[in-house]
């Protein structure tokens, strides 16, 4: 009997910190979700949560570009049932600007340089960062690297050597500042711009500001 009401006691003191973590992760969501959309009414962004059993998106827009930054379920095809969530983050415009520089750049953890790779190293890693980028990207032939504070490189597609620089030169300091998730791809042409982080999603005010800072440099 008393082997008995020591385990029930331990189940319920079990189930009542369960609980008590899960309100404290509810209110927790709760104060991030009034933050940000406390930052987009500061700043005139017009702010859409879409929330499903399977999905949470979070769409953020102005004049000109949307942010959507979403997860969603994803399950196993084995039938072993969900095996996670994918997480995704982009931001575009579609507004032209006949003055915008055409390049793409991936930011990225670690400090690699790119020259004194062997070939097939270097062409290997190049082909699955361009898997990430547009079609419209991929003609870029000019690629350098470009380390950043904190051992994380900065990988640049250009038309020409250095062609991108007037663009490039205050986007350096934007993403000096970022840290946020990576890697992080940008796109930039006259037709549109793009930013995507794959396996991220936008969590609090603070995470899109960041990302905002470095977007609205490429309008």
């Amino acid at each position: 009997m008393d082997d008995l009401m020591l385990s029930l006691y331990v189940l319920l003191v079990a189930l009542l910190l369960a609980v008590l973590i899960f309100l404290l992760m509810r209110r927790a969501a709760s104060r991030r979700e009034e933050a940000l959309a406390a930052y987009c009414a500061q700043n005139g962004y017009r702010l859409t949560t879409l929330r499903e059993a399977t999905a949470l998106e979070i769409r953020i827009e102005a004049d000109g570009w949307q942010l959507i930054s979403s997860m969603r379920a994803q399950h196993n095809s084995s039938g072993s049932g969900n095996s996670g969530w994918r997480r995704e983050t982009e931001w575009f415009c579609t507004k032209e600007n006949p003055l915008r520089q055409t390049f793409a750049l991936q930011l990225s953890e670690g400090a690699a340089d790119f020259d004194r790779l062997p070939s097939w190293v270097r062409d290997a890693a190049l082909s699955a960062v361009r898997r990430w980028l547009g079609d419209e990207m991929k003609s870029l032939d000019s690629v350098r690297a470009v380390p950043f504070s904190g051992a994380r490189t900065s990988v640049v597609f250009e038309t020409a050597p250095h062609a991108a620089d007037a663009a490039l030169e205050p986007l350096r300091f934007a993403l000096q500042g970022y840290h946020g998730a990576l890697p992080l791809y940008l796109e930039s042409s006259s037709a549109r711009v793009r930013l995507h982080v794959p396996g991220a999603a936008i969590n609090s005010a603070e995470e899109a500001d960041q990302l905002l800072r470095v977007a609205r440099l490429l309008l």
